[in-house]
């Protein structure tokens, strides 16, 4: 829980998030290549499916609420790319942020 409301893993998520939007793709290659950049391993089809449902979610919710969107994605990392849609960017940084957080990525052997 500490990583979760600490400021630096809300930076990194950020930044994960745009590098995962960096390039157009699908939300399952997306899902994938973040996947891999944090845990070093192929997702299974399970992983894959409950992080795009998770990404889904966040994206409806972001997009009814425009200006949490862009404060979840531009603080404390700053402003977006131009052209980048926000809701988009604050759902890929709530996904970022569960790779960053997960167990796994933590505590690799």
């Amino acid at each position: 829980m500490v990583t979760l409301n600490d400021p630096v893993y809300l930076e990194a998520a950020q930044a994960l998030a745009r590098r995962i939007i960096s390039t157009p793709s699908t939300t399952s290659d997306r899902v994938i290549q973040g996947f891999r950049l944090c845990l070093t391993r192929h997702p299974t089809a399970r992983e894959i499916q409950r992080i795009a449902t998770l990404y889904d979610q966040s994206l409806a919710a972001f997009k009814l609420a425009p200006d949490k969107a862009k404060t979840f994605a531009t603080t404390p990392i700053g402003n977006a790319p131009p052209g980048t849609d926000l809701p988009e960017l604050a759902a890929w940084t709530s996904v970022a942020s569960l790779l960053l957080n997960l167990d796994e990525t933590l505590m690799k052997p």
